[in-house]
């Protein structure tokens, strides 16, 4: 099989679920309040551990202020260099 081939069917597969995520959370988050039931409870539950998890830590280590910015700002560049410099 040509490399070519099995990189753009990874690329394709990862572009239809992130389009597929998408449209799941713009879902949830129009109609999510409005449904009821244990799966709807349960995926809330899911939500706020995820955020508790996630979400919290980060916005400790963020006060909003232009040196927090500025350094963010800084260490997101930073990773997306190194990100784009490792060549496989």
């Amino acid at each position: 099989m040509d490399p070519r081939q099995t990189v753009t069917s990874v690329l394709l597969a990862a572009g239809i679920l992130s389009a597929g995520l998408a449209v799941a959370q713009a879902g949830a988050a129009l109609w999510g309040p409005a449904v009821k039931g244990r799966s709807a409870h349960a995926l809330r539950g899911a939500a706020v551990a995820v955020t508790r998890t996630v979400v919290l830590p980060l916005r400790r280590l963020y006060s909003g202020r232009v040196g927090d910015c500025t350094s963010w700002l800084a260490v997101g560049t930073a990773l997306l260099i190194a990100a784009f410099a490792v060549r496989p």
